[in-house]
């Protein structure tokens, strides 16, 4: 029988839905008309990326399909615009974005049954403001949002040979997410040592992932890159690697306050008087409690032998200290990246914030 609270959280994922469709045929479904390549209400740049990259599957251009991150989105929707006999993406888009939102909020109730979570703290999921920029347009986040979900669910069943087969699987949205996969296992799942030497090594291993990068390969062109150079952190961090090898090593703990800023950034004209002041505002109230949050967590992992943290509550931890490891490699710094993982934060900073509490009393 399904209870009171489940009832509650369906309805809480139709009413965000309907919202959605707002936001579409308000701001979205015209936008090749309406707005440019830099529109703030969809990730049109990359959109129109990938509908190029559509193009040169169809006309068999082989010699552009590059392995990276855009061939596989690309393929996919290509694929089905084959089977839904279309060429409107943007409407697609749509429809696929929203069968993805509702599969990841079936993982998102699994996950809290799993780990024995309140489910009405899965609103900072099912309600998490910037899923309207998710759901909009050809993107990869939304299908990240799912597979990081399926990985985190997986993980905590103990189920490791599905949980290897996402991660396989995951490497045609993004090709960071199998090794997302690898340290989030990891850190989970390995216990011949302490978790300080894990967290030690897979920061060693990052910095020294990231100067690879630089000199080995180019997932991401310089020319998108300018755009996400951000204060010029990330431009320093990249000559660093190539010339001294040392860039990553040092100067990723300022990357990482980077990415927060970034965000901020992203949500600094949040009194729109439309529905994008919805949209706004939430990731404006989203960055009140986020530092909350950080502290909770760092208060966590700098004196966790004193609280009597829920051993369930490690998955989300380690996320984000996955995310981070992996994510840093990146040449590019992305406030989108961050709105990926923002409910693991907000839902730890709570929980850890309620330990703390406990335990001073």
């Amino acid at each position: 029988m399904i209870n009171k609270s489940t009832i509650i959280y369906i309805f809480f994922i139709f009413i965000f839905i309907f919202m959605n469709e707002i936001y579409y045929f308000t701001y979205i479904k015209d936008i090749l008309i309406t707005s440019n390549w830099t529109s703030n209400y969809a990730n049109l740049h990359d959109h129109l990326i990938y509908t190029h990259f559509i193009g040169y599957i169809q006309n068999g251009k082989s010699e552009m399909l590059v392995f990276g991150n855009n061939v596989g989105i690309a393929s996919i929707y290509y694929i089905l615009g084959k089977i839904f006999n279309t060429h409107n993406y943007i409407d697609l888009a749509h429809f696929v974005n929203d069968i993805v939102y509702c599969i990841s909020s079936i993982y998102v109730f699994k996950i809290f049954k799993v780990l024995k979570f309140p489910l009405f703290l899965s609103i900072f999921f099912t309600f998490n403001p910037i899923n309207f920029y998710f759901l909009s347009l050809i993107n990869k986040d939304i299908f990240t949002i799912l597979f990081v979900l399926m990985l985190v669910y997986y993980l905590a069943k103990k189920k490791y040979y599905i949980f290897f087969l996402v991660a396989i699987t995951s490497v045609i949205i993004r090709i960071q997410l199998p090794l997302f996969a690898f340290v989030f296992y990891f850190l989970s799942e390995y216990h011949k040592i302490s978790m300080s030497k894990k967290m030690l090594i897979v920061y060693l291993f990052s910095a020294i992932m990231a100067v690879m990068l630089e000199h080995t390969i180019s997932i991401i062109s310089m020319g998108s890159m300018g755009s996400a150079m951000g204060l010029g952190v990330t431009r320093i961090i990249r000559e660093l690697n190539i010339n001294y090898y040392i860039g990553s090593l040092f100067l990723n703990p300022v990357k990482i306050m980077q990415y927060f800023y970034d965000y901020l950034l992203a949500f600094k004209n949040i009194f729109s008087q439309d529905m994008f002041y919805f949209y706004r505002t939430g990731n404006f109230l989203n960055l009140i409690f986020l530092p909350i949050s950080i502290f909770s967590v760092f208060v966590y992992f700098t004196f966790n032998r004193k609280t009597q943290l829920p051993k369930s509550i490690k998955y989300f931890l380690l996320v984000i200290v996955s995310f981070f490891t992996v994510w840093l490699i990146n040449p590019t710094v992305n406030y989108r990246y961050i709105g990926i993982f923002i409910p693991y934060f907000l839902i730890s900073g709570i929980y850890i914030t309620k330990i703390l509490t406990r335990n001073k009393q």
